[in-house]
């Protein structure tokens, strides 16, 4: 992302975040992110860059969870460029139930 993506994206998703104690955060990138929507661009795009932010909020940090690090690799573009950037918050009662 450029430093005006950037911006946007943490401009948007910060306010959300700052009202839990803790946040668990996960990114899906290009293909992950493509059950949320389909798209029909014309004309074709040289590059289609998608990101999502999927977090959930807690106000207390388990001593035994592990997380590990999650490498995302950077995007390509050029040409005529398209960048998508989403997300959604989930409720911890849910993301107990569900697996990511």
């Amino acid at each position: 992302m450029n430093d005006r993506e950037k911006t946007d994206f943490i401009t948007y998703w910060a306010p959300r975040m700052i009202q839990n104690e803790f946040n668990f955060v996960q990114f899906l990138v290009q293909d992950q992110a493509n059950q949320f929507a389909n798209y029909e661009i014309s004309p074709q795009p040289t590059s289609f860059n998608r990101i999502y932010l999927v977090f959930s909020g807690f106000e207390t940090m388990s001593k035994d969870l592990v997380l590990q690090k999650q490498e995302i690799k950077p995007f390509s573009r050029s040409g005529f460029d398209i960048l998508e950037w989403g997300g959604i918050e989930f409720n911890s009662a849910i993301l107990n139930q569900t697996e990511l």
